[in-house]
């Protein structure tokens, strides 16, 4: 049986576009997601740009699900466009994935992917 080494994501990504807004060091970013997992979320678009030295920077995120506001600790993993010039955008890891608002996440994910 063949293994793919290139997707070792523990959980399957979600295309969801919501707003969101991200707080790293004392700054605020806001734009829309391309997918979202338990895991953590890619940021498809951010104002302002994200400097490179942010990445491991812990960080504060709020996702509008549909008007329930859901925040979560997590992580900046991935900073597009400077050493890899795609996917430009910024992938964040959530910080405890036992937490009770990622509990919310996943009814809420799964109901978009049950209807």
């Amino acid at each position: 049986m063949a293994v793919d080494f290139n997707n070792r994501r523990k959980y399957q990504r979600v295309l969801l576009e919501v707003e969101y807004s991200l707080r790293v060091a004392e700054e605020e970013y806001i734009g829309i997601t391309g997918n979202v997992s338990l895991g953590g979320v890619y940021l498809q678009t951010l104002e302002p740009t994200l400097a490179e030295s942010m990445l491991n920077e812990p960080a504060l995120i709020s996702l509008n699900l549909e008007g329930e506001i859901l925040t979560a600790l997590c992580t900046v993993v991935f900073i597009g466009g400077y050493s890899i010039p795609y996917p430009e955008g910024v992938g964040i890891a959530f910080a405890n994935e036992n937490d009770e608002e990622l509990h919310k996440l996943s009814l809420f994910l799964v109901n978009k992917l049950c209807y």
